[in-house]
């Protein structure tokens, strides 16, 4: 068994119509609409949470309208999901939260409780600064714990 992991990162659509992939500020400031787009490591269950600030939580992704409260990711195989719009106060944070096993119903108690799945991960940011590939603009994060109850929760946050 191997480590958790999660690679994401924001990706718009160029004007020859190819995805790349941008840094969050490029992504803050795009006219373009921006997904993000999340890889895993081994099949697990992702959902994407949205802060609304004063106005509490929501449940982003997977979208209401699928009755699912997480949805599956099949490991090494990239999705792209929409950023939803900006809370009231302009800024837009997320968090994702990846398990090996389905999420329940989100309460309130465990989103207070979310920083205790984010205390020992490992997370590196990957620029074309420094790296080979001239294109890649993501972010890795794994809980190193080997276990079949880890999970991943890291905030996204994205200024808009």
């Amino acid at each position: 068994m191997r480590p958790l992991g999660l690679r994401y990162s924001f990706v718009t659509r160029g004007t020859d119509g190819q995805s790349r992939e941008v840094s969050a500020a490029i992504a803050t400031g795009s006219k373009e609409p921006v997904r993000i787009t999340v890889e895993t490591t081994q099949d697990a269950y992702l959902q994407i949470v949205q802060d609304l600030g004063s106005a509490g939580t929501r449940l982003w992704w997977p979208p209401q309208e699928t009755g699912k409260i997480s949805l599956k990711l099949l490991a090494g195989k990239r999705s792209e999901i929409p950023l939803p719009p900006p809370a009231e106060n302009g800024v837009l944070t997320l968090t994702i939260r990846l398990s090996p096993k389905p999420f329940g119903p989100l309460t309130m108690q465990e989103v207070g409780m979310l920083d205790r799945f984010s205390a020992n991960l490992l997370i590196e940011s990957v620029s074309p600064g420094n790296t080979s590939g001239p294109q890649e603009q993501a972010t890795y994060v794994v809980n190193p714990e080997i276990s079949p109850t880890a999970q991943i929760a890291v905030d996204v946050p994205i200024s808009r």
